[in-house]
């Protein structure tokens, strides 16, 4: 997602304004979020768009550091039964990423709908499990 920013320039005062590009995105994670894979997909997506390695090399590292902790803390405060929401926005010289963090959350029967067709392993035992709860009680009853 890259759009167009203002900003001061600083290399003559005749120039009021000058334009740049900036990269810019959002990371939704949890304490599940696999982060090597996060980190390699901002890189690729930010050097597609045109930004430099190492600029995307230096927001890909920021993202790490961040998301460790992030994931970390997570973890531990989802299984101890607590929730925990963060927003940050990463900033390095022409990337901007906006990182939603969000642990310990129940989902909603429509946010598990699309891991359904993905074909997640443990969100299709939980509903085998239950179909075969519901036609053991169902033929339990109708004999």
């Amino acid at each position: 997602m890259s759009s167009r920013a203002s900003s001061p320039s600083s290399s003559s005062p005749s120039f009021s304004w000058g334009t740049i590009d900036v990269f810019r995105t959002v990371i939704r994670a949890d304490e599940r979020t696999d982060i090597a894979k996060a980190v390699t997909g901002l890189r690729r997506s930010a050097e597609r768009r045109g930004v430099s390695g190492a600029d995307a090399a230096q927001i890909a590292a920021i993202l790490e550091s961040t998301l460790n902790d992030l994931v970390a803390r997570g973890r531990s405060m989802a299984a101890s039964g607590s929730t925990v929401a963060a927003e940050k926005t990463l900033k390095s010289a022409n990337c901007e990423v906006r990182l939603v963090f969000g642990a310990g959350e129940r989902r909603s029967i429509l946010r598990r709908i699309p891991k359904i067709a993905k074909g997640d392993p443990w969100f299709l035992s939980r509903i085998s499990k239950r179909w075969r709860k519901f036609e053991s009680d169902t033929n339990g009853h109708s004999s």
